[in-house]
C-alpha cells in the first residue's frame, strides 16, 4: 500500500512540474507581445477599409478581392490615453476587441514628427484588431487596425510616450 501511495505522489509531483514549466512564459513580459523589433521610425500611414464588409455579409473570397476598398487617412498623432472596449465592427459580427481613442473625454492626440525614432513599449492588453476614433466635430471612425504604445527617442518630441497606429511605425529591419 505504501509503495502505491509513493508512486502516486511522485507521479503527481512530476505532472505538477510539467504543467508549471509548460505554462510559464519565457520572457515574463505579457505586454510586449511577439512582434520582433522593438524600435522603429514614425511614418505617414493610411488604413485600408473594405466597405463591402461594413455594410453586407461577404465571403472570404470577396474580402480578399477588396473591390470596395478605400484608403482612409488617419491623423498622425500620439495619444496619451487609449481605452480598450468591445464593439461590433459590422452589423453582421459579434462584439470584438477595440482600441478606443476618445478625444471627447481624454486629451487630444499630439501630432508626431515623421522620421522620429521610437521604441515600442507596449501593445493593447485586449489584442485589438479594430480601432474606434472619436473626435469633436467628426463622425466616429471604425478602422481595421490596432494601436501600439511608443516612446519617442529622437527629435523635438523626445521622451513623449503614448499610443499611435500600428502602421505608423516602420520597424527597424523591415523591408519597404
Amino acid at each position: 500500500m505504501f509503495l502505491i501511495k509513493s508512486k502516486i505522489l511522485i507521479l503527481s509531483v512530476f505532472l505538477t512540474l510539467f504543467f508549471i514549466v509548460g505554462c510559464s512564459s519565457s520572457d515574463g513580459d505579457s505586454s510586449s507581445g511577439s512582434s520582433g523589433n522593438k524600435t522603429g521610425v514614425l511614418q505617414s500611414t493610411t488604413v485600408t477599409v473594405n466597405l463591402a464588409e461594413l455594410y453586407s455579409k461577404v465571403s472570404e473570397a470577396e474580402l480578399k478581392e477588396c473591390n470596395q476598398c478605400v484608403e482612409r487617412k488617419v491623423p498622425l498623432n500620439i495619444w496619451s490615453v487609449m481605452e480598450e472596449t468591445r464593439q461590433n465592427y459590422t452589423q453582421y459580427s459579434g462584439k470584438e476587441a477595440f482600441c478606443l481613442i476618445n478625444d471627447h473625454k481624454n486629451p487630444p492626440g499630439e501630432p508626431f514628427e515623421v522620421g522620429a525614432k521610437v521604441e515600442i513599449i507596449g501593445f493593447a492588453g485586449n489584442d485589438c484588431k479594430y480601432s474606434l476614433l472619436m473626435r469633436p466635430n467628426n463622425a466616429p471612425l471604425k478602422l481595421p487596425t490596432s494601436f501600439i504604445k511608443v516612446r519617442v527617442t529622437s527629435g523635438s518630441q523626445k521622451g513623449t510616450e503614448g499610443w499611435t497606429w500600428n502602421g505608423a511605425v516602420k520597424r527597424d529591419g523591415e523591408e519597404e
